[in-house]
């Protein structure tokens, strides 16, 4: 980190790559749904802008560029150093200490983080993209608190499990298996620390989209109106906890953890 010297061929190489993963999301129904979905949802914020960035943004980046951001942000009192396994704490704190040591920090680093408010929408968003012959895919999105507010993620975590998470799911039993008004459709949320989003995404025949919406619609006034079977959220919940349990198995999976949530100053919580 200290010491990146940023061979221009190497980045060269790898803006190579971007644009090639830039290609494929643009050729994927469900990539672009998404990246669209963010500017409706969150416009004229940071949020609005895609991870991968585009065609034109990616090409004018420059050497000089990387080096300016990493001078920007690459302090040691904003970064989270992370060290799981058979360790010595001591030891480590130390060592890290010792690699340190000379790294001035930057105490303004806050000052350069984007400063910005989301406005809050109650509306419901929807995307349809009908690409192929007689097929449309959907995307509804509802905007939510993100990691602001722990409760409602925590919440919503298990309603998009209810709803749209796996063949046992409510919209899957009805829009798949019973009324075969779509053979996909999910349910998600996409948390982040000023906001965030639920959404239903599925594909289906261009004729059946508008009874999709109306049935994803009635599914979430039911579960916004009725509280779920006592059985049927004790089995999201003990899915929950197991996916959680299972995507931590190894040390460097509990160091990203770890890194993610103490970043976002949720590690306590």
């Amino acid at each position: 980190i200290r010491n990146s010297t940023f061979p221009q061929d190497e980045i060269m190489k790898e803006l190579g790559v971007i644009k090639e993963e830039i290609n494929r999301r643009d050729d994927d129904p469900s990539g672009k749904l998404h990246d669209e979905i963010y500017k409706i949802v969150f416009p004229e914020t940071p949020y609005s802008h895609p991870v991968l960035g585009t065609r034109e943004s990616v090409s004018q980046l420059t050497r000089e560029d990387f080096k300016n951001y990493l001078s920007k942000f690459y302090v040691p009192n904003n970064m989270t150093a992370v060290v799981v396994g058979d360790i010595k704490t001591e030891d480590a704190i130390q060592e890290i200490k010792n690699l340190t040591a000379d790294w001035k920090a930057d105490e303004s680093v806050e000052e350069k983080f984007a400063n910005f408010e989301v406005l809050r929408q109650e509306a419901i968003h929807e995307l349809i993209l009908e690409k192929d012959v007689n097929m449309s895919y959907v995307l509804m999105a509802f905007q939510t608190s993100g990691h602001s507010d722990k409760r409602e993620n925590a919440t919503l975590d298990v309603v998009s499990s209810i709803l749209g998470e796996g063949r046992s799911s409510r919209l899957y039993k009805r829009i798949v298996e019973k009324e075969q008004i779509a053979p996909t459709v999910q349910a998600y949320i996409y948390p982040m620390t000023r906001s965030g989003m639920f959404v239903v995404y599925g594909t289906m025949d261009s004729g059946n989209v508008q009874k999709f919406r109306e049935t994803v619609i009635e599914e979430v006034e039911r579960i916004r109106n009725e509280s779920p079977d006592p059985e049927e959220l004790k089995k999201v919940k003990t899915m929950l906890k197991a996916d959680f349990q299972f995507s931590n198995e190894t040390n460097s999976d509990i160091a990203q953890t770890l890194g993610y949530y103490n970043t976002l100053d949720m590690l306590d919580r």
